[in-house]
């Protein structure tokens, strides 16, 4: 189920009444809340996204203008043809409340970083429509370093959406592999320069643990020891590697 407070409930009324429709619940119904993974992701990215939004607002109104009339487009590619973008992927308009659709906006608009730059000065509309607007201006350099650094670490939590979202796969096989590698994720990139993103990993850091933590978390989605390949060794080994020794 989602993270709504009211299935809390719904699972402890649940859990009641298979008892007493059956006499037992395997391991007393204490496991039963499964809570919905990608919800839980959702809900730790938007928790790191607070600290930059203000990058993420200037990359995104840039994007708009971009892509606002036929003219302008045309004479952005111009612009990035002239600095030799190499990518054939075309900007995209992100949803704002859908943090995967504004990682692709990010991911495919670092790419033409140097021909918005162009665009400056070829666009002069670019300039004077951007200041001031719901954008603060036009993306700088240290925009453009938050972008480039957010896609690299938001990676992690896109494809372990999109491995918990597939329609063919055993979720309980996948989790406990996307569990470790978001903890490695958030173990290196905690250690950055920057204080806006020491301050993004530290709310999402807080939201993992209220969920994921080894209290937290569901054991049922931890049994993966029984699979032939992890065995109880791995599940060992990966702790360590996510939490020390």
């Amino acid at each position: 189920m989602d993270n709504a407070s009211a299935n809390n409930l719904i699972i402890s009324y649940l859990a009641r009444a298979l008892s007493v429709w059956n006499g037992h619940t395997l391991l007393s119904g204490k496991f039963m809340h499964m809570r919905c993974s990608t919800h839980i992701l959702n809900l730790i990215v938007s928790d790191g996204l607070k600290e930059i939004d203000l990058s993420i607002r200037k990359i995104r109104v840039a994007c708009k203008f971009v892509k606002s009339s036929p003219s302008k487009f045309a004479s952005f590619k111009r612009c990035a043809q002239e600095v030799s973008v190499s990518t054939k992927a075309m900007l995209i308009l992100d949803v704002p409340t859908r943090w995967n659709f504004t990682y692709l906006m990010l991911d495919i608009a670092e790419k033409y970083e140097h021909a918005f730059y162009r665009y400056k000065y070829v666009k002069a509309a670019y300039v004077l429509n951007l200041i001031p607007s719901e954008g603060e201006g036009c993306p700088k350099e240290i925009d453009w370093q938050h972008a480039c650094v957010f896609i690299s670490f938001l990676k992690t939590f896109y494809d372990a959406t999109l491995s918990f979202s597939g329609h063919c796969m055993l979720l309980l096989t996948h989790f406990f592999k996307k569990l470790v590698s978001i903890q490695k994720s958030l173990n290196k990139w905690r250690h950055s320069d920057d204080l806006v993103i020491q301050r993004m990993i530290t709310n999402m850091q807080l939201k993992f643990n209220k969920y994921w933590e080894s209290g937290g978390t569901n054991h049922l989605l931890l049994v993966v020891f029984l699979t032939p390949h992890y065995k109880c060794e791995c599940i060992k080994f990966c702790y360590n590697h996510m939490y020390g020794v």
